[in-house]
């Protein structure tokens, strides 16, 4: 006697998403939360992620399943690509067309890459005061 099989519906079974070109509007929806104004792993930044899941959940023209770590996992996928390609570019010396896709990751990159260094040299003063007068300033 066989034992009891569960049957599965196939509907219900979740399948993981795959980012095509159309579910890139992810970069339409960091440029409109500018999630780089906040610090790197700090609350805020992490509320933006989240608003921009659920806004992209909740789009009807493109089918998105997310979550707030699957969209900022798939961003930093997406700036890493970008970077390889630049790097490609710049080692080959031949310039590739660039795309409107390509400007805006770009200009992302470099927005947060920007937060970060003023993040850095913020630390770095607070660390400096810390440590009481140094030989320039006696």
């Amino acid at each position: 006697m066989e034992g009891s099989k569960k049957k599965t519906n196939i509907k219900s079974v979740k399948r993981p998403m795959v980012w095509s070109d159309q579910h890139n509007m992810l970069l339409q929806e960091i440029y409109l939360s500018e999630s780089w104004k906040y610090k790197r792993g700090s609350k805020p930044r992490g509320q933006v992620w989240e608003r921009i899941s659920e806004s992209l959940s909740k789009l009807e023209s493109t089918r998105f399943t997310v979550n707030q770590k699957s969209v900022c996992d798939h961003y930093i996928m997406l700036e890493k690509e970008q970077k390889n390609k630049i790097r490609e570019e710049k080692a080959s010396g031949i310039a590739l067309q660039h795309t409107p896709f390509d400007d805006s990751m770009t200009d992302i990159i470099e927005q947060f890459k920007e937060r970060d260094a003023e993040d850095q040299q913020l630390e770095s003063e607070k660390k400096g005061k810390g440590r009481g007068r140094d030989c320039k300033g006696s």
